[in-house]
């Protein structure tokens, strides 16, 4: 059965509870086959209709970048995960350039 990019969306989410908007990217296309656009599209549409939030973080790296992590609007666990995941970025960003 295919998802539309929407229910691929919610379908990743639900799974990972919060991913970094790349992230997001990738899983939608590596395992859903669905395009940059359309996954673009299937969060304006899913935030627009309050289901999904994007939230900037500031990733405690050297170089102190922010990324997008998507989410649930009112998922509970979606600070702790995000906070995992940007501790884990920063650990990548600072081997990378280190």
């Amino acid at each position: 059965m295919l998802l539309t990019p929407e229910e691929t969306i919610l379908a990743i989410l639900q799974q990972q509870v919060a991913c970094g908007f790349q992230e997001l990217l990738n899983r939608a296309y590596l395992r859903y086959h669905i395009r940059r656009q359309d996954v673009i599209n299937a969060c304006t549409a899913l935030q627009k209709a309050n289901m999904i939030q994007l939230r900037k973080i500031e990733v405690p790296s050297a170089d102190k970048r922010k990324v997008t992590f998507v989410c649930f609007t009112n998922d509970k666990n979606a600070d702790d995960v995000t906070k995992q995941k940007a501790d884990l970025l920063a650990e990548h960003y600072d081997l990378r350039e280190g």
